[in-house]
């Protein structure tokens, strides 16, 4: 079984995966940070790097890592992107509202643009995601 987990940067979505990880037997979680770029191919925003948009992320090699990892453990949890509709059993799409989203983007200082125009945009990359998925457990 491969689970995809979705959601809004700040969502909860690692902390969801190592803990579905931890409960289920036989399984493993594949973090989507261990899919980045190298930083010197990353966008920067006010000179910091930019980790929020797709193309800041390896898709293809956490797509080929999941396949690999199925085949080794009953249980793959990773990052649900639409390209892994097909692939994923379940689908898990984690939804906070905005005032949630803003707090606990606040408290960062690695990032360096404007919260309420990433809200924005992570809000109708996951929209786009729930559409597109089959058997979506919306939290």
């Amino acid at each position: 079984m491969i689970i995809g987990i979705a959601g809004v940067s700040r969502s909860a979505k690692s902390s969801l995966a190592q803990l579905l990880s931890r409960q289920l037997e036989n399984s493993i979680s594949l973090s989507l940070d261990d899919f980045a770029y190298p930083n010197h191919k990353l966008p920067k925003i006010n000179d910091l790097y930019d980790w929020e948009v797709p193309g800041a992320y390896d898709l293809d090699r956490l797509l080929q890592a999941t396949t690999k990892m199925h085949q080794s453990y009953a249980i793959v949890i990773v990052f649900y992107d639409t390209r892994m509709n097909d692939l994923s059993d379940r689908r898990i799409i984690l939804q906070i509202d905005r005032n949630e989203f803003l707090e606990r983007r606040s408290k960062e200082t690695r990032w360096g643009w404007n919260h309420v125009g990433t809200w924005t945009i992570l809000g109708k990359a996951t929209s786009a995601m729930e559409a597109d998925a089959k058997e979506t457990i919306l939290f």
